[in-house]
């Protein structure tokens, strides 16, 4: 059987041409064992991560190719492959996004989970449990597998709670910024998700720039999740307030909503910018459902 090896496109065509000398060399049975040596510091692979194995550079090298029972979501969520190229800024390090064509206006939005029912036009969003889209922010094959069903996605909704301690709103601010990071070197970023939690994190807390917002570009577009987010007073009230926060500090030209733009939410703001709406998955199931029966 012959091997398949996915590489990032930063590598060079010497790194390419060791791989394939080691392939060429090794029986399938060892060939996870040698890759793993070889990043480790054996050929030269590390050329833009040359920290020693144990490090986060050596984790990022090599957290990709563990098996399936010795893989773990923080491991691999937070040490992969997606990691490589980015820019991080802040004290937090999280990766900068660089602006998209905030022109591009998809003709709908379908949630991760529904992917075999994606339309022509249609744009990724991962506006639903965590655990339904797990497998993309640990597997690169389950990632390859999303994008040959659509071309455009927008960044992972990890979800910062209003509740949820500020070291995990951190950590998943982190990791939407990462699956915006990778979707953008493959091609596939429509717009990077803006999500926020309470206070800390749409208004500055432990960095001048509240981390909601940290490398997210301004004046450009976003996408951000209305669905499901305002079902007390309470949330309600931090997601229109974070809402105003993201409009002061990013100022963009557009913004894609996913669900209901509530006029208690949404009100005073809705000339600020260009919004853009999608209903979410049930309501357009709904509205098909009865234009067909027209």
């Amino acid at each position: 059987m012959p091997h398949t090896l996915f590489l990032p496109d930063s590598y060079s065509a010497h790194q390419i041409s060791l791989l394939e000398d080691l392939l060429a060399r090794v029986s399938p049975r060892d060939v996870e064992k040698a890759v793993v040596d070889l990043f480790a510091g054996c050929g030269g692979l590390q050329s833009g991560f040359n920290d020693a194995p144990g490090s986060w550079a050596g984790m990022i090298m090599r957290g990709h190719l563990r098996r399936p029972h010795l893989r773990n979501v923080p491991d691999d969520g937070f040490y992969s492959e997606m990691a490589f190229g980015a820019h991080l800024v802040s004290v937090l390090q999280i990766p900068e996004i660089e602006p998209v064509d905030a022109n591009i206006i998809p003709t709908g939005a379908v949630p991760f989970s529904k992917l075999d029912r994606a339309r022509p036009g249609d744009v990724c969003v991962f506006h639903e449990n965590d655990p339904m889209f797990a497998d993309y922010l640990v597997y690169r094959e389950a990632r390859d597998a999303a994008w040959d069903k659509v071309e455009l996605f927008a960044s992972a909704d990890c979800s910062l709670y209003t509740d949820m301690p500020f070291g995990l709103q951190i950590a998943n601010t982190y990791l939407n910024r990462l699956t915006a990071h990778d979707l953008q070197r493959s091609g596939h970023l429509h717009a990077p998700l803006c999500r926020w939690g309470d206070e800390r994190s749409y208004e500055p807390f432990i960095t001048d720039v509240p981390l909601a917002f940290i490398g997210l570009p301004k004046h450009n577009a976003v996408w951000v999740g209305a669905y499901g987010v305002s079902k007390s007073k309470e949330n309600a009230a931090h997601f229109r307030r974070g809402l105003i926060a993201m409009l002061e500090w990013l100022e963009p030209q557009r913004v894609f909503v996913y669900g209901a733009m509530k006029k208690s939410v949404f009100r005073g703001l809705t000339g600020l910018t260009d919004f853009v709406q999608y209903p979410d998955w049930t309501t357009r199931m709904h509205r098909e459902a009865d234009d067909g029966e027209r």
